[in-house]
Order: C-alpha cells, then structure tokens, then sequence
C-alpha cells in the first residue's frame, strides 16, 4: 500500500506541474482565446494538422515539465530520505521512541504526503482550469442566451432574391490576416506597411472599418478559428464545439440544417470549389463544405492525386500558396468556359502561425521572419487580384478577400503591438455590384460578412439581415451596434436551445 500511494504521489505531482507548463505554453503562444476553440480541436478529427506546434508544445512545454519533475524526485530522495530521515530521527523521534526504524518515517512521510500531492493537482487544475477559461466556460454552459430566438433569420427564397444577371463569387480567405499588420498611418500597428498591396486595395475599393481608417471586423464567441471563421462568414453562425462528434451520421453531415452561402449559391446553379494548400478534412472542413453547397474540394491530397505536386512533397501544412494561387488561375480559366456561374472559395496557409512560411521566391528584408511571411503574402494576393482583373471574366466577378481571424501567434504580437491597439480582421470587396456608403466607424463581427458577401453580387435581401448578419451595404445597424457588442458577445457564449435544435442535431436535409 505504501508503494502504490508512492506511484499516485508521483503521478499527482506530474500531472500538476504538466497542467501548470501547458497552461502557461497556452497563454503565451495563444493568448487569451476562448476555451471553445480548445475543445472543438480536441472533438473533432485532427488529420492532416501542421505538426510544428506540437514539436514547439515538446520543447517548450512538455520537456521543460519532466525535467522539473526528475529533479524533484531526486531532490524528495537525497534531502528528505537520505539526510531529513535520518536527522529527524536521530534528534527527536528516538528520544520518544515514536519510531523504530528510518523506514517508519518513510512510512509516515508518505502517509501524509500522499494528501498534500493531491490537493496539489486539485488546486493546481482549478488554477489552470481558471487560467484557460474552461470554469467560465462551464458557467456559460449553465445558462441558455435568446439571441438566436429573438434575432435569427433564416436565409430562405422568401427574403432574397438574385437577379437574372448572376455575377461570379472569388473569396479568399487569407489566414489569420488582420489590420494589425498595416501601419500606424493607415490604421494599423506597424511603424512601416506589412501588407502594402492589401492596404492598397482596401483603399482603393469597398473595405469596412471600425474607425475612419483601415479596420474591420471585431472578434465575437464562436468565430475564432478558421473552420469557424468560414462558418459565420457564411452562414451567419457561431460554430459550437458540443456537437456529437462520436455519431458517424453527425459528423458526415456537419449542421445538416442550417442555410449557408453554398446552399444558396448551389440553388441557383453555381458551379463551387473550395482549393487550400492543406487536408481539406482537418476541422471538418471537407464536411461543411460538401455537405453544404456540393463543393469540388482541391487540397493537398487532390494535388497529389492529380500529379500536380509528387507523391513525397509537403511542405509546412500541404503544399504552400505560390502554388495554390497558380492552381487557381488555371481554374479560373476552367470554370469560366463551363458556362455557368461560379464561386471559387481559398484558403491560404502561408502565414499561419507559429511564424508562417516564407517563400523561397520572396525577400526577407527584416529579422523577424513573420513580417517577411506577411510581405510576401501580401505581394501574392495583390499578384493574383491582378492577374484576375486582366481576364474576361472579371466584368462579371465580384472578388471578396478576408481574413479568417485574428492570428493566434500571441508571443508575436505581444512582441510587436500594444496593448490599447484594437484588433480587427481585415475585408476588402472588389468590383461589388453595389456601392458603400457606410463604410467608416461602423461595429460589425463576422456574421454581417455573410449577407454582405450577397449584396456584393448583386443579390436583394429583404431587410438586409440573414442569419445574425447585417448587410453592411444598408443602412440599418448591425447587431453589434443595436445591442452592443460585449452583451451580444456574452450572450452569445452561453447555450442555446434553438441552436441546437436548428442546426446541429435537427434531421438532415
């Protein structure tokens, strides 16, 4: 019995410090995020995950935690059985002749130990478990929000309506791409421009701002991620991480009914692709994306199986977006000779973090090698937006670029911007078929993307709100200038039963 409570002392001890180091590794490279973006990667499958994070969770984390823990164990050896023991004994317990022998005390010594070493791991789970969220996470569980109840539209026939001229859809997300990156002249953080070419389109065309300078969308619950992100920008919904992921059926449908930007589109006859650079299936991105709007899905193993990259090739998460921009334009080209209207939907990867990927063909005129990612990437975009404005098929395509979230590398931007700076995520709409004329100072989240995605082609809603979006075109305020937006962000933290009912365990279509 002594031994076995010796093995859950270790255990105990080994288990708080790991909760403690992988708490602080957490905050640290991921800042204060929401604890539902944790477990929605721990629920759903992970194929096809960049492995670098991991490695860096090893180094930084895991092996500094064991190195702690052996030295620990040998100090717990040579102090308190080699030399405590024995001079506790020798000075006070044989004057008492409480204890006989050194091995008593060991006996004793752990008796007592054994209830210290789990009030340890006890008070260090709640601390860590307070630290990431999760205990205001579960008290958010307790309570139910009416956002949905009271504001929900649904995306139907009835509310909008296409005209007979139907404009092609290019949306590009760009990973993790903010207005952070721009400079302080534009609106942005940096004393020098780090994305040049996209601040210049954003100027030059229809971009939506928090401020009267370069801005966007504010962060909301729900919408953190990038499988997230695409979610609301294009149905007008958080994206819960309590969804059965354990139910074949659940998981082959991903939201079976909910209406999104691919129904829609898919409804009236467009012809969809979604192309990154990485598995298409990590996230369930592959599940969203087919079961809603039909998609032809073009990822890395697509490439592969297409001869368009070797079988061995793979470079950070797939294959990078030098090559994804070119797989692009040839499809471009493709799907404007197949005579109906298209939608081509990206993902780049290159300036996911940690540190991004800078491309052999591009320059590194700084140190810090993430302005050289962010340099280069901004070059390829403002290349390839170019490059589509010079084909025929640009008179009758609306281009929408923008950033899936916030980027998650918080080690770099605690680094590199202040505090009081206001984050947003960056949006640009090019050759809309509308024109803005509220585009400054406005409050607005991801959601409103969605319908604003749709009057960018030209499409009429009735009343310019779908799912909890506002068109962003009109005049009518959005839900986060109505209501405020940390109440809406709050409420929309907690549960919600229609939610649920509606769009996650509802039948499928």
């Amino acid at each position: 019995m002594n031994k076995i409570k010796k093995i859950f002392i270790y255990i105990f001890i080994f288990l708080s410090l790991l909760l403690i180091f992988s708490s602080q590794w957490l905050l640290k490279n991921f800042g204060n995020i929401e604890f539902e973006q944790y477990l929605y990667h721990l629920l759903v499958p992970m194929d096809g995950a960049n492995t670098d994070v991991f490695f860096q969770y090893f180094q930084e984390s895991f092996f500094p935690c064991f190195l702690v823990f052996i030295s620990l164990i040998v100090l717990f050896k040579i102090i308190f059985k080699n030399f405590f023991s024995t001079f506790f004994y020798k000075q006070y317990l044989s004057k008492y002749k409480v204890v006989k022998k050194i091995d008593d005390f060991s006996r004793i010594f752990t008796n007592h130990f054994f209830p210290f070493s789990f009030l340890f791991f006890f008070f260090s789970a709640f601390f860590v478990s307070n630290e990431i969220g999760l205990i205001g996470y579960v008290k958010s569980q307790l309570n139910q929000n009416r956002i949905y109840d009271d504001y929900y539209v649904e995306p139907s026939s009835s509310v909008i309506t296409f005209s007979s001229d139907k404009r092609n859809l290019i949306l590009i997300y760009l990973e993790s791409l903010e207005n952070t990156y721009s400079s302080f002249e534009n609106g942005g953080a940096m004393e020098e421009d780090l994305i040049p070419e996209l601040s210049s389109l954003a100027s030059e065309n229809i971009s939506f701002s928090n401020t009267d300078k370069l801005g966007g969308a504010l962060p909301i619950a729900g919408t953190g991620w990038t499988i997230a992100a695409m979610v609301s920008t294009s149905s007008g919904v958080q994206l819960h991480s309590l969804i059965d992921y354990d139910s074949t059926e659940q998981v082959s449908y991903f939201m079976p009914n909910l209406t999104t930007l691919g129904d829609i589109l898919e409804e009236q006859g467009y012809h969809q692709v979604l192309m990154l650079g990485s598995d298409s299936k990590f996230g369930n991105r592959y599940n969203y994306y087919v079961n809603h709007g039909g998609y032809e899905i073009f990822d890395y193993h697509t490439a592969v199986e297409n001869g368009d990259i070797p079988d061995d090739y793979y470079v950070w998460w797939g294959y990078e977006d030098a090559k994804l921009f070119d797989f692009a334009k040839r499809e471009l080209m493709e799907l404007s000779q197949s005579g109906s209207p298209f939608n081509l939907t990206l993902l780049t990867v290159d300036t996911h973090f940690v540190g991004g990927y800078l491309d052999p063909s591009c320059d590194s005129p700084y140190n810090d090698n993430f302005k050289n990612v962010l340099l280069c990437s901004s070059s390829m975009v403002g290349e390839f937006v170019s490059w589509i404005q010079k084909q025929e098929f640009y008179e009758d395509t609306t281009i929408v670029i923008i950033g899936d979230h916030l980027t998650m590398d918080n080690n770099w931007i605690t680094k590199n911007v202040s505090e009081d700076y206001v984050r947003t995520i960056y949006n640009v709409f090019i050759n809309s078929a509308l024109e803005a004329n509220n585009t400054v100072n406005r409050t607005f989240t991801s959601f409103d993307l969605f319908p604003t995605i749709l009057a960018s082609m030209g499409v009429s809603i009735d009343g310019d709100r779908l799912g909890l979006g506002t068109n962003l075109f009109s005049n009518r305020l959005t839900l986060s200038e109505e209501l405020g937006f940390n109440y809406l962000h709050s409420e929309l933290l907690k549960k919600s039963k229609y939610y649920d009912d509606h769009f996650v365990y509802s039948s499928t279509k």
